[in-house]
């Protein structure tokens, strides 16, 4: 409520806007995905593209209590 996400979004706004590579996603959905890339073994492309990216935003980070896998 006091514009995290607002000011998140305005700074990758500017990161593109001088050519950079922004990624912005939930933190809940990166996890779901990292957890699921483990499953069907593409953990290593996805890690190799998280890791390639200019500027990776995260928004809304433990915002709600992790179960104990997810926590893992």
């Amino acid at each position: 409520g006091v514009g995290k996400t607002f000011l998140a979004t305005a700074l990758g706004h500017i990161a593109c806007r001088h050519r950079y590579q922004v990624m912005f996603t939930r933190a809940d959905e990166m996890l779901r995905t990292l957890r699921q890339s483990r499953l069907d073994n593409s953990r290593e492309a996805l890690m190799t593209q998280l890791c390639t990216i200019d500027l990776l935003i995260i928004d809304d980070f433990a915002l709600e209590p992790m179960t104990r896998d997810e926590s893992r």
